[in-house]
């Protein structure tokens, strides 16, 4: 599931026109937009960092309410020298604020612009040599609450720098920079969607093994349901840890009593 938060509507429309998503009416906090098939969302945050890790918030706890999918923020930003129109994805993220850093993790290969940003909590026209914006760290610190860094990500695009300042009110000059970006703005979601499959299906073969592991355990050995529950656990956090060995061989090599099952594994995972 890809989900988009966006600032503004100026921002958003050429998105939904590429998405092809539709308003969904029902909505009174924020406009909120979903294709037809319910796998793309967009929600329109407004401007500011809470405003942002607000409208992330809503569209995961009302919509979406999956853990580990794609989160993308998209917006315009400000820089001291970079070229108005050029698109950047974000590889640091500081908040002036607070001063706290967060570093969305780039586990693909790409050819895409890269810079830090800085988080405002309101307009700068102190441009540096970082990106600038007002939305990154309220959206980025609320998404790694229910997904992972690699799969969450910004990507911003100059509209302003020294010698050209932004007027809000310019909305075609807004849209058209979004528009003209969309290609890329794709590109990094099929790049997020190939991640996001590669870590399901290595999730799904790590639970089918954790299943048959349990299944494997309760068929030979009579546990109690209390047994069962701590079997659960140890099993997965070994398919964590030790997913290089299989904790049947290991235990058929040593010729295991069943009451010592339990203890055996959780030392073994104590002291690796």
């Amino acid at each position: 599931m890809i989900n988009f938060v966006v600032a503004t509507h100026t921002e958003s429309s050429p998105i939904i026109k590429f998405y092809n998503l539709k308003q969904i009416k029902s909505d009174q906090m924020f406009q909120v937009f979903r294709n037809v098939n319910s796998n793309i969302f967009l929600i329109i945050s407004g401007i500011g960092k809470i405003r942002s890790a607000s409208a992330t918030m809503y569209l995961y706890g009302v919509h979406t309410k999956l853990k580990n999918q794609i989160w993308i923020n998209v917006g315009i930003c400000g820089h001291k020298n970079y070229s108005l129109g050029n698109g950047y994805l974000v590889n640091k993220i500081t908040d002036k604020s607070s001063n706290q850093n967060f570093y969305p993790i780039q586990a693909f290969s790409h050819n895409f612009l890269t810079n830090s940003c800085i988080t405002c909590d309101k307009p700068n026209i102190n441009y540096c040599k970082s990106l600038y914006d007002m939305e990154s760290s309220g959206f980025f610190c609320t998404a790694l609450k229910f997904s992972t860094s690699e799969l969450i990500h910004l990507f911003k695009i100059i509209s302003d720098n020294e010698t050209n300042k932004i007027n809000i009110k310019e909305k075609p000059y807004i849209s058209g920079l979004i528009k003209d970006n969309l290609n890329l703005i794709d590109s990094l979601v099929k790049k997020l969607k190939m991640i996001n499959k590669i870590n399901y299906r290595k999730t799904k073969c790590q639970n089918d093994e954790i299943e048959k592991q349990f299944f494997y355990f309760c068929k030979n050995f009579n546990f109690n349901e209390n047994e069962q529950c701590e079997l659960k656990d140890v099993l997965e956090d070994w398919n964590y840890l030790r997913n290089f060995e299989s904790p049947i061989k290991y235990l058929e090599i040593r010729k295991i009593a069943k009451e010592e099952i339990l203890k055996k594994l959780r030392n073994k995972l104590k002291h690796d």
